[in-house]
């Protein structure tokens, strides 16, 4: 089966109640970084306890977490000072989810095509 690293943008779509950037991938098995993790947990700091905060922490019940390792730490390395040598750069945390996604050797789902697009040999799938 085809696997999927959710970028954080499509993780927060499914939150929201948008079921679009999975329901057009039926036959995937998702999966989620930390990095999404931490920055889904991150934005819930504001959050009391209220449908958003319980939709979330569903959703990271949910989908199996893969940790940022040694490999997609070496794989993101390797793709920022590509990117930065070619005066392209991206944000952190999408460096870091692209290098995951390298190193799984799978796919990024994500609507940031823009970001992800400036990375080689990165598969991007997107529901926009």
């Amino acid at each position: 089966m085809k696997r999927l690293l959710l970028d954080t943008d499509a993780c927060i779509e499914i939150i929201r109640g948008n079921p679009k950037p999975i329901d057009q991938h039926p036959d995937v098995f998702i999966l989620m970084s930390t990095i999404s993790r931490f920055e889904i947990l991150s934005g819930l700091r504001k959050s009391r306890g209220g449908k958003r905060e319980k939709r979330a922490k569903a959703f990271l019940n949910a989908v199996e977490t893969l940790p940022f390792d040694e490999t997609a730490a070496n794989q993101s390395a390797t793709v920022r000072i590509y990117l930065e040598n070619a005066g392209t750069p991206i944000g952190a945390y999408d460096l870091q989810l692209a290098g995951h996604a390298l190193a799984l050797g799978c796919p990024i789902l994500t609507g940031n095509v823009h970001e992800f697009e400036r990375v080689p040999g990165l598969e991007i799938v997107t529901w926009r």
